[in-house]
């Protein structure tokens, strides 16, 4: 049997791809010999520009309802605050800078 995409021991980007092909009407073949979800984290935190494709896919509004969302952060080097930032200095964005969320939610 041959099938226009195939997909060998792949993680999320090729999840991801294979799920967006699919929505574009490209059925794709996953092979894995591992059919068990990672216990540890291999993703904590995703960007603006994931969550943007993430939601182009129809996913975008379950990654924020269960990640943990963010813009601003400190940096601390010793027992002092080194410095704070933020990431999303003018208002109107449709995501967040970040949304912590582990990779098997994904």
């Amino acid at each position: 049997m041959r099938h226009p995409v195939v997909f060998v021991d792949t993680g999320l980007v090729g999840l991801t791809v294979a799920l967006d092909l699919a929505q574009r009407g490209v059925a794709a073949l996953i092979l894995d010999d591992d059919d068990t979800v990672s216990i540890g984290p291999h993703a904590i935190c995703f960007a603006k520009r994931a969550l943007k494709i993430f939601s182009r896919m129809g996913l975008g509004a379950q990654f924020l309802a269960k990640g943990i969302t963010w813009h601003r952060g400190s940096v601390f080097h010793g027992a002092g605050k080194a410095f704070n930032f933020d990431l999303l200095l003018e208002k109107g964005h449709k995501f967040p800078a970040f949304v912590n969320l582990k990779q098997h939610y994904a």
